[in-house]
């Protein structure tokens, strides 16, 4: 048993998935209400379709509605193709759906390891080289060496020029993501329509990961 609800507040349900009309128009641009009604049921069990403008009923049938089976019919493709309208239902916020794609890439990319002797090591915000890069300048240059676990959780002992060499390696591919991103987004705020901004292909021009 499934029903189709279009009610006065234009919100069409399928089956339990509602939508606003604006969005259901975009996959059936042919529906209408009957003539004069604000809100229609139907139910396929029974069948029965009634539709009314909130004070005289304008439909009654007892027959199945060929066209409302289809609908109901259609509730998956419709499911999806909201969850992308809810994304992209105008240019603003398609806009800002794909910086925080782009956003979200950029700082997954900054996550994403170095290459330093052989080894993995991590490139986050709180990495360890520039931990202790930190406590050798705050204690005055007293370490001579450092003991820096690579991915893999294997612990190496490495030089102050090491650590700098490191330190390098991990800001430049932090700023080739700031400057790609920023490239990615200034392309993005110049695209006019909703079609070219979801066809935008923002994987392009990031640093190699592990970055060496």
């Amino acid at each position: 048993m499934a029903k189709f609800i279009h009610t006065s507040a234009n919100i069409i349900t399928v089956n339990g998935s509602s939508y606003p009309l604006a969005f259901f128009l975009t996959q059936e641009a042919a529906y209408l209400l009957p003539t004069g009604a604000t809100h229609q049921y139907y139910d396929d069990a029974i069948p029965f379709r009634f539709a009314s403008n909130g004070t005289t009923q304008l439909l009654s049938s007892s027959v199945a509605w060929a066209t409302g089976d289809g609908y109901i019919a259609a509730k998956a493709t419709y499911d999806a193709a909201y969850v992308t309208y809810v994304s992209y239902p105008d240019v603003a916020t398609a806009k800002q759906t794909v910086f925080d794609l782009i956003d979200a890439l950029s700082d997954t990319k900054k996550a994403g390891n170095i290459s330093y002797g052989g080894n993995i090591y991590s490139s986050g915000r709180l990495d360890e080289v520039h931990q202790h890069l930190y406590r050798y300048a705050r204690t005055g240059g007293l370490a001579a060496t450092f003991y820096i676990r690579d991915t893999s959780e294997a612990e190496h002992v490495l030089t102050i020029d090491d650590l700098r060499l490191m330190a390098n390696l991990i800001d430049d591919l932090h700023l080739l993501c700031d400057q790609n991103r920023d490239n990615h987004r200034d392309a993005v705020d110049l695209l006019a329509t909703v079609v070219n901004i979801r066809a935008y292909n923002y994987t392009t021009g990031w640093p190699t990961i592990p970055y060496a």
